[in-house]
């Protein structure tokens, strides 16, 4: 069965705007202290409109409404304007540069997130700005320094591979720790990869598998694909093969390709589930479609199994 190694994964998991949640009836009441120049419920209207929240998702109706928090310089105003032209979609064109934009504003007026943001915006050089991890670093750093979880998981990666700055495992765990503290799913899947090797702690088996769980809770694939090869090779916990099957079932629901081939396989060996070929052949499917070459020849293999057709 094809596993998947323990490796930092180099990707940025993007915060979403800030929330605020309101049930239908209370939309009324929003609405009217909006309209009466509230900035906070002006805001607050924006974020029910860009999440569905008690009306239908529309993000011009969003922008509408934190377009005139911005006006009162209400600052989570910003964040949000940036976030819907980061994305776009409902109603709105995704603008890079507008998102910026007001990225900016949000940083000048102390938001974390927008800090974030504009240090992602230069790490892969979008919205105009060229590329430079130095610039990067400087913002995940004053996000990191207010708290932001994003912000923390980001300067822990930096340190963790060097970017910039020399390799500091003990910094990298630090700046992890923190925004695992706060449910950072990615941080929790990074801090079990250095308890598994020593780096920057001391090894820690039990430790890493915790946070492995804690992360896969919260949707995090790389985690579901460790604690996958985990169960399936009773490596750090006792053989497992229905655990294994559960665990990379949840990836490759989330489109993992390579979570998809080792679901497909396990139905085709019957290890951890019921043997059933129809649906291996289903799950392998959906791994070659995203040019897994293990599940293009586990496909050939299958097919070989028929046999020639009957004339």
């Amino acid at each position: 069965m094809k596993t998947k190694k323990f490796l930092l994964v180099m990707f940025v998991v993007l915060a979403l705007f800030a929330g605020s949640a309101y049930a239908e009836k209370d939309i009324e009441s929003l609405r009217a202290r909006a309209e009466q120049g509230n900035a906070k419920a002006q805001n607050d209207l924006g974020v029910c409109y860009h999440n569905g929240d008690g009306v239908e998702k529309n993000f011009a109706e969003a922008v509408k409404w934190y377009l005139k928090a911005a006006e009162q310089n209400y600052a989570k105003a910003f964040d949000n304007l940036g976030s819907i032209y980061q994305f776009g979609g409902y109603g709105v064109e995704k603008n890079l540069p507008k998102a910026l934009e007001y990225f900016r504003k949000g940083a000048e007026a102390g938001v974390p997130r927008s800090m974030n943001q504009i240090g992602y915006f230069y790490e892969y050089g979008l919205g105009g700005l060229e590329k430079s991890n130095a610039n990067a670093f400087e913002w995940y750093s004053k996000g990191a320094e207010k708290g932001n979880r994003y912000s923390q998981y980001n300067l822990g990666r930096f340190f963790l591979l060097g970017i910039v700055t020399a390799k500091d495992y003990s910094k990298a765990v630090k700046y992890l720790t923190k925004a695992a503290e706060q449910e950072h799913a990615g941080a929790m899947n990074e801090l079990g990869n250095m308890y598994l090797e020593g780096r920057g702690v001391r090894v820690n088996y039990k430790k890493a598998v915790e946070l492995f769980m804690k992360a896969a809770d919260l949707g995090n694939v790389m985690a579901q694909n460790n604690l996958g090869v985990m169960y399936a090779r009773g490596k750090y916990v006792q053989k497992n093969l229905r655990k294994a099957f559960n665990y990379y079932k949840m990836a490759a629901n989330q489109g993992d390709k390579v979570a998809q081939y080792n679901v497909g396989a396990m139905y085709e060996y019957g290890n951890g589930v019921q043997k059933d070929t129809k649906k291996a052949r289903e799950w392998y499917e959906k791994s070659a479609a995203q040019d897994y070459e293990d599940a293009t020849r586990a496909l050939k293999r299958l097919e070989a199994k028929k046999g020639p057709k009957n004339l």
